[in-house]
């Protein structure tokens, strides 16, 4: 994540706005890379930003000291209602959230970001932490979590806000995707299939089988030896030959401009309404 500097001088612009915050308490060593929250009520703090709780939690905050990983290691206890709050430039922003315990497992959790849910679930030795990334807007300046748990287990260790104009890594390490999408209905392909198989080679798709073929003059429910590409530039789609064999649900991968397929359902020879299942 990028370094803050004092913002007295200067508007912060929503595109600008990005943080990083671990929940420790005061004695605790910083964790690399992250800001810290100690669980003072909402203030100004380092590097110009103001934040914190609607009420004081420095004795909620803990260190268990049973792993190497300091973001890992710290958290804050939280009970229904309790309010996390840091000061934003109205917008939208794309927050990443992480919650537990590393040495209490089966911790029943649930946090909110501006009312929109952000982490529901129980913590398992196979899993010591949850993990939820949301997308939301900020109209009062101010971006918001909330404690919703029934059961006053919710363990907050750290996150990351980044505002969506740009792009940024979460503090794991993990990509936080923060572009919008936005989508659109392209053309049908020329012989609508179900469960195919596809891959991209260059800028192109690849459409492989599937089922609904019915030219061959089955019911449709025998795979397809139709490959089909779609050209992204042109909008168009073009059927350039035929699978030696019909195939369904086959993993697929590329090399170079080479498509292997591995395993599937194949059309079953002498029958169009039948296939079988391969291992090989």
């Amino acid at each position: 994540m990028r370094a803050f500097e004092a913002l007295e001088n200067r508007r912060l612009m929503a595109s600008d706005f990005a943080a990083s915050i671990n929940f420790a308490p005061l004695t605790s060593q910083r964790a690399p890379g992250l800001l810290a929250d100690y669980g003072g009520e909402y203030a100004v703090r380092r590097g110009g930003l103001s934040y914190g709780w609607d009420h004081d939690k420095t004795a909620d905050t803990v260190e268990r000291n049973v792993t190497k990983i300091q973001k890992n290691d710290t958290f804050i206890g939280l009970t229904k209602g309790d309010n996390w709050n840091i000061e934003v430039p109205n917008g939208e922003y794309q927050v990443y959230v992480v919650a537990g315990d590393p040495a209490a497992p089966g911790s029943r959790m649930a946090l909110d970001v501006e009312g929109d849910t952000a982490i529901a679930g129980v913590t398992r030795k196979s899993k010591m932490f949850l993990e939820g990334a949301v997308t939301v807007n900020v109209t009062d300046g101010k971006l918001t979590i909330t404690s919703v748990g029934e059961y006053g287990a919710d363990k907050l260790s750290y996150l990351a806000i980044q505002s969506v104009s740009g792009g940024s890594s979460d503090p794991s390490g993990s990509v936080v995707t923060t572009s919008k999408i936005s989508w659109t209905t392209g053309k049908k392909e020329l012989v609508p299939t179900t469960e195919p198989e596809s891959a991209v080679v260059g800028d192109k798709l690849y459409v492989f089988s599937g089922y609904g073929d019915k030219s061959n003059g089955g019911d449709g429910w025998q795979p397809s030896t139709k490959v089909q590409r779609y050209d992204p530039k042109t909008g168009t789609w073009a059927i350039i030959g035929n699978m030696p064999i019909g195939t369904t649900h086959a993993a697929v991968t590329v090399v170079g401009t080479d498509v292997w397929f591995a395993g599937g359902y194949t059309a079953r020879a002498g029958t169009t309404t039948k296939q079988d299942v391969t291992s090989t």
